[in-house]
């Protein structure tokens, strides 16, 4: 068929997108020889799952059709046997091979094919083209399928598009389009190569796009295309990935000085754009957090207050000193405290938390320390406190007014500084960055989107030994 070598069209039918946690329901087969000769296969298969509602109009493979047949490790010996040393052919490759790899792991056998994506075939053919979808693509060299989303019907619709490439392009065409996917195993199926192409492998942000132009995923990394090529691997083991790597029309950067700017970079936007794929670092108006104010005892308790996270009317947001903790709900604070309780065998009488005279209950399952019982004082109760509380302690802001942490590139083969990015900080705020020349007077003036944020603090807390006040700056005529 193409390259001299046996090639196996292969196309499956599964119960859902995740080779890990998602099983195979059908698995249509045909395999050319060298000589011209070819041989079928096609199973439908026991998941030994239910298969959901929706896969099950898409296919028309319901339970009742499979409940009596073979599950997959019944067929892996002879599966194994027509794939092994054959140029593996599917459309969207990555996604077949990524649950036959899978499914064989777990019958004992290694699948490590040469993979060929009729996708990327097609686009490397037919570039002119912006779909290259099965069903797209049968329209276009008017293949009529009876059905679709039924693996053997697939199977033939890709090898249609085969033969019709090969008398269309010539084989030799049609072979060296082949030959460049062994070179490029992790090129994105809906990405065009010029795009890859024109990444540097530089520290920045990147950014997903799916259809529409709707923004899916925000990442960032010091080495931009080499963190962009791993959403694509071959053999991806994420349904997360797997969902986002099929769904990827469109990727755009920035890069950024260094690490720390690409840190800052993407959180930023991350909060101010909220992309479908990035759910833990979603913004919050209000963060709560707890205070230790002393009873009429002296004791130290916890109090849960909450704040505005987002600058207003009067200015940035401000958190003092004297705060422990950053949580986004009143659940997550309590959910936190009790574990500290527990690990630092804190009294919950003497904290507030639990009303009534004499011993707390955590003291009869022997969790409290006994400050309760008159087995240990105040004073002592209240150091543990202290050291439960300490890493969560929120740390005052160290200068008087905006800071800037300077970030420097260097060309490490004369160590001379080559560019500067300025991180404007205030009340550990991220306010933007300005690169050489830029003017941090006009940022400080009209911070837009500023908000404190957790993931902020933390990252600007790490850097901030590195920061120096604008005044300082200013004096040492450093813009």
């Amino acid at each position: 068929m193409i390259l001299g070598q046996p090639c196996a069209f292969v196309d499956l039918e599964t119960t859902g997108a995740s080779a890990q946690s998602e099983r195979i329901t059908e698995v249509g087969l045909r395999l050319f020889h060298p000589d011209g000769d070819s041989l079928d296969f096609q199973q439908l298969l026991n998941p030994g799952k239910s298969i959901p509602a929706f896969i099950s109009q898409l296919t028309g493979i319901s339970g009742a059709m499979v409940a009596e047949q073979p599950y997959f490790n019944e067929c892996a010996a002879q599966l194994f046997e027509l794939l092994d040393g054959a140029l593996f052919i599917a459309h969207n490759a990555r996604f077949d091979y990524s649950f036959l790899k899978a499914a064989f792991a777990q019958a004992g056998y290694s699948f490590k094919p040469k993979i060929v994506c009729t996708v990327k075939l097609s686009k490397a053919l037919y570039s002119q083209f912006s779909r290259h979808s099965l069903d797209t693509i049968c329209e276009r060299i008017d293949y009529t399928r009876e059905v679709s989303h039924r693996a053997i019907a697939d199977v033939e619709a890709m090898i249609a598009f085969m033969e019709y490439a090969i008398n269309d392009q010539g084989l030799d065409a049609v072979n060296a389009a082949a030959r460049a996917q062994f070179q490029r195993p992790s090129q994105p199926v809906h990405v065009s190569n010029e795009t890859i192409s024109a990444m540097p492998n530089v520290p920045g942000v990147y950014r997903f796009y799916g259809e529409g132009n709707t923004l899916l995923y925000i990442g960032k990394s010091v080495r931009l295309r080499e963190r962009v090529m791993s959403h694509f691997s071959a053999d991806l083991t994420s349904s997360k990935e797997m969902r986002l790597s099929q769904e990827v029309r469109d990727i755009d950067w920035t890069s950024t000085i260094g690490e720390l700017g690409a840190l800052l970079l993407e959180n930023h936007e991350i909060k101010v754009h909220s992309p479908i794929y990035n759910r833990r670092q979603r913004r919050y108006k209000r963060l709560w957090c707890f205070e230790l104010i002393e009873n009429a005892q002296g004791a130290l308790q916890p109090n849960l207050v909450s704040r505005p996270s987002e600058a207003s009317a009067d200015g940035l947001p401000s958190f003092a000193a004297h705060i422990y903790g950053l949580y986004p709900s009143k659940a997550a604070a309590n959910k936190w405290l009790m574990g500290v309780v527990d690990d630092f065998q804190l009294c919950k009488k003497m904290l507030g938390l639990e009303a009534g005279a004499g011993r707390c209950f955590n003291y009869q399952l022997k969790k409290c320390a006994g400050v309760c019982a008159k087995e240990e004082t105040i004073v002592q109760h209240n150091m543990r406190v202290k050291a439960a509380f300490v890493a969560s302690k929120i740390q005052s802001w160290p200068f008087d007014g905006p800071a800037v942490i300077v970030e420097s590139a260097e060309d490490w083969r004369d160590s001379e500084i080559v560019n500067q990015a300025m991180h404007i900080i205030h009340n550990w705020v991220y306010l933007g960055t300005v690169n050489d020349g830029g003017d941090i007077a006009a940022l400080l003036d009209k911070p837009t989107q500023a908000w404190f944020d957790k993931e902020s603090y933390r990252l600007i807390n790490k850097y901030i030994h590195l920061a120096i006040s604008v005044e300082s700056i200013v004096d040492a005529e450093f813009i």
